[in-house]
Parts: structure tokens; sequence; C-alpha cells
């Protein structure tokens, strides 16, 4: 199917920059309007369905100048792929009765072949306006028109109504994105923290994670990566898994919202963090009742206070930066760390 993919019309795939540079340079706006656009199919892999999918095919196989195999031979071998798929989740086994299954060598070319088919009936229906440049590789659509704005929404509608399982987004996306650059260096699980900050560190990023993905299919895969980073990290497996846990509690549109912070009456008393410290934390909390029963102190520490450590200065604290010059090499300098 892939050699037959390529000959599709709007068959557009961009390889790598040079590619892209030379379909801008050859193309040239018509009007004096000049409009990009951008569209996105909405779930297609599973959004296809078995018997237009494989009517699809069975058009394009039997456009072929070499019929061998014969085209009933693969819309056979098709057919079992679309719908013999099956899986098991939380121990229960399910067979997938619509779409092709994600991550099949066949799905991409099947669901470029689909829309192809489609999108070769719609053009030859749609009498309004259409776009001078029009590419797509399976469910990423790009155009460019000198259409008027109105023209172009026209066509949008229409191509967004044209079939009842094709559905194009008309909302921005967005999902998580790593820096080739980015080290992922977390706060070491060894390090000197207290156990509370260091645990509460993988449930704060997978939140993070599940506020930026705003598509559901993208936060299981990305949730994989990052339990990578953790581990590199030296997180124990279970303060991981309860805190991505706990993250997926949380519906989206609910992690999207700003907290308020409350405001609290209770005098900050901030030790130098140290594990043997916890023990000060317990001895001052367990007798504060000694203050707040006092009648003098009584009215000042009416709460107990809000207990919290700050680092004691680390090695880069004391390592200073300094220049100076070599007697070997007159007029140069070095730098040095002392």
């Amino acid at each position: 199917m892939a050699p037959i993919v390529k000959t599709l019309p709007s068959y557009i795939y961009i390889i790598y920059s040079q590619h892209a540079l030379q379909i801008f340079w050859d193309f040239n706006f018509l009007g004096q309007d000049k409009l990009i656009f951008t569209m996105d199919i909405t779930s297609l892999y599973t959004v296809i369905p078995n018997g237009e999918g494989l009517l699809a095919l069975k058009h394009f196989f039997d456009q072929r100048t070499v019929k061998e195999p014969k085209s009933g031979t693969l819309l056979c071998l098709a057919e079992l792929v679309v719908t013999l798929n099956c899986f098991s989740f939380r121990d229960n086994f399910f067979k997938q009765t619509n779409g092709v299954a994600m991550g099949t060598k066949m799905g991409p070319s099947y669901a470029n072949l689909f829309i192809g088919f489609v999108e070769h009936q719609f053009f030859s229906q749609y009498n309004g306006p259409k776009s001078q440049l029009y590419g797509r590789y399976i469910d990423d659509c790009i155009g460019a028109t000198s259409s008027t704005r109105e023209e172009l929404t026209q066509f949008i509608t229409a191509v967004n109504s044209f079939h009842p399982a094709l559905k194009y987004k008309n909302s921005l996306c967005t999902s998580m994105y790593y820096k080739p650059t980015d080290s992922h260096s977390y706060l070491l699980y060894s390090s000197s923290h207290p156990s509370h900050v260091k645990n509460s560190i993988p449930f704060s990023q997978f939140l993070r994670l599940h506020r930026l993905c705003s598509e559901d299919s993208h936060f299981p895969h990305k949730s994989e990566t990052m339990c990578q980073f953790f581990e590199k990290r030296g997180y124990p497996a279970s303060i991981v898994q309860a805190g991505h846990h706990r993250a997926q509690l949380i519906d989206r549109q609910s992690s999207l919202q700003t907290s308020q912070k409350e405001h609290s009456n209770h005098i900050p008393f901030t030790l130098m963090f140290h594990p043997h410290n916890h023990s000060v934390k317990s001895i001052i909390l367990k007798n504060f009742k000694l203050l707040q029963n006092d009648p003098e102190t009584g009215t000042i520490f009416s709460q107990p206070p809000l207990i919290s450590f700050k680092h004691d200065k680390k090695i880069g604290n004391f390592l200073v930066r300094s220049s100076f010059q070599t007697n070997d090499h007159p007029g140069t300098l070095k730098c040095a760390r002392t």
C-alpha cells in the first residue's frame, strides 16, 4: 500500500527542512488574499469504518497496473488485520470492532488511502473555491489559498461535514516537548532533603504533564517516559506510581484551575535542614501547649508554628571564581575555582 499512498494528489511528507523549503519556493499565491491553514482529523485510526476502509483499498488495488497479488487476496489479508485485533487491559480481553490498531504496520497506509478515497469524493462534488495548495499526511493537513476568509471557512465547514466518521479539530492541542539538551535533572532521591519534599516531586511533575497534554491519548505515553526519568534519579517505583495514580485521579479541567492559597496565621519557625532536626520539630509541637497555656505567651502563640526547613550552605556556596596571570605565558589568563 505504501507506493500507492505516494501517488495520492494530496500526498505530502516533509522528509527534511530542504524538502519543505522546496515546496514553499514553488508555491505562489494567485490573488490578493493570502491565507495559510492547517487541519487535523480527530482520532483517525479508530474511527475508520471497516467496510468503507476495505472499499477504499479495493478502489486503489483495482487501479494497479500489475495486479499481483490479486486484489481479493490483499483485501482478505487486510480484513484479518482490521477485524481480528484483540488486546488485554486490566485483566480483561477486548476485540477492536472498528478502525485499525495504532502501531500496526498497515495502519498509516490504510488511513492514508481511506482519507485519499474520501478526498477524491469530496473534491469531485465540492463547487466552492478550493485551496491552491493542499497537502496531507495521514491526519495532518496543510493548505494555502487566495480565497477570502469567508470562503476558506466555507471550505473547512464543508470538509468537516462531508463524512460522518471524520471530524476535524477546532481547537489547539498541546503536549509535552523536551529539548534534546534537557538532562531531566530532577532532585536525586538520595539527596539530603525532607522525605515529603522528594516524595511530592513525582506527583507535581505528573500533574504538570497531565495539564500540558490536551489529548488523553498523549498522557500514558508521556507518563512512561517520565517514569524512566525518575528511575534514573533513584526514585522508588512505589513513590513514582503513587504520584502518577494521584495525578490521574484529577481531571484535566480541574488541573487547569489556579489554586487559591489560604492565608495562615501560623508563625513560621525555620530550621536548618538536617535529618536529625526532625526530632526538634516533634519536640516543639509536643510541648507547644506550655506556651499556649501560659498567661503571658498564650496571646502571642495561640497556634502552633509553621515549621519549615531551609538548606545549609553547600560546597558550591564556598567556591569562588578568580582570574590570575600566569608566569609561563604572559598575557594569558586562567580561571580556577578555589
